[in-house]
């Protein structure tokens, strides 16, 4: 199941319904989940600060990162072999999920922060080859989690890609992990480049 499918490219993911959306995604079309991402991210971050007005210590929880955590659940449950976009109303499970981990979260007074401090280190993955390397373990569970999530979607082959571009110590140049994959350096880049995409999108930094 890859990411790389040139048919998607011809794709206007904006008219796309929402469970053609999943049906997309779940045939490894990642592009999908992304619009389906953006459709409703604003919206339901919207509507978890309002039903977070008056709870004690509101500064602890962060809509958005609760809405992400709600979405991660979300593609945790449509990637399963039996889930069947036709049987389900996509806005309306993503709304009930978001409102549950809204309501987990409360229950167990967990702040659920993604901190700017891990933000930046993520956002050394969009930066030139070289600068800064760093150890993914030094990220929160919940951003390992964004990429583990993403991971899953890919293809052997585009695994073993990312996996050697996410090896910051030995900052492996795109050539070398062509060689080392057995794929073009075309290849490479093209999955390089929908990775950091999906990954941006799934962490709101876009």
């Amino acid at each position: 199941m890859g990411i790389d499918n040139p048919d998607h490219s011809k794709l206007d993911y904006e008219s796309i319904a929402d469970q053609e959306l999943v049906r997309q995604y779940r045939n490894g079309d990642a592009e999908a989940i992304g619009e389906l991402y953006c459709r409703y991210a604003e919206r339901l971050v919207k509507m978890v600060h309002k039903k977070l007005a008056g709870v004690p210590h509101r500064e602890r929880f962060e809509p958005t990162a609760i809405f992400q955590s709600g979405f991660r659940s979300f593609l945790s449950g449509i990637s399963k072999p039996d889930f069947d976009p036709d049987h389900w109303n996509i806005a309306a499970l993503l709304t009930t999920i978001v409102n549950c981990k809204k309501d987990s979260k409360l229950r167990k007074g967990v702040p659920d922060l993604l901190s700017d401090e891990n933000i930046g280190k993520v956002k050394k993955i969009m930066v030139p080859e070289g600068e800064d390397p760093f150890d993914l373990d030094e990220l929160d569970l919940e951003t390992r989690d964004v990429i583990d999530t993403i991971m899953t979607r890919l293809s052997s082959q585009e695994r073993s890609v990312i996996s050697t571009y996410l090896d910051f110590e030995k900052q492996y140049t795109r050539d070398d992990i062509a060689a080392r994959c057995s794929v073009s350096t075309y290849q490479v880049s093209k999955t390089i480049e929908r990775f950091k995409y999906v990954l941006r999108q799934m962490l709101g930094m876009d």
